[in-house]
């Protein structure tokens, strides 16, 4: 039995499992040392298969050049969107620790 995968489904599932990584390293709930790191893969790689599919349309082509570009622009991409969840959670938990202080807790 062999398996055959189409070099644009490859490719979408690559960038967007490389996205998702990006923003599991930065985002709070998993950027922890709780976290280990191949569960962190794993999910990236869980999550990547799931959206992929959607993404096979807009996949570049595979070619050095197109790859390395659309990589460099995911993990920019992840890393802004992890540094935005640390920003919302940051505001909550700043939010929460005002409350305490006004509330004498």
């Amino acid at each position: 039995m062999t398996l055959q995968i189409g070099t644009a489904n490859l490719v979408a599932f690559l960038l967007c499992a490389l996205r998702i990584a990006a923003w599991l390293e930065v985002a709070p709930p998993f950027a922890t040392a709780g976290t280990p790191r191949t569960v962190r893969v794993m999910l990236a790689a869980a999550i990547g298969l799931a959206v992929s599919s959607n993404t096979v349309a807009h996949a570049p082509s595979a070619e050095f050049g197109p790859l390395i570009s659309s990589a460099v622009v995911q993990l920019f991409i992840g890393a802004s969107l992890g540094f935005l969840t640390r920003l919302l959670f940051a505001a909550v938990e700043s939010a929460g620790s005002l409350i305490d202080l006004a509330g004498g807790f």
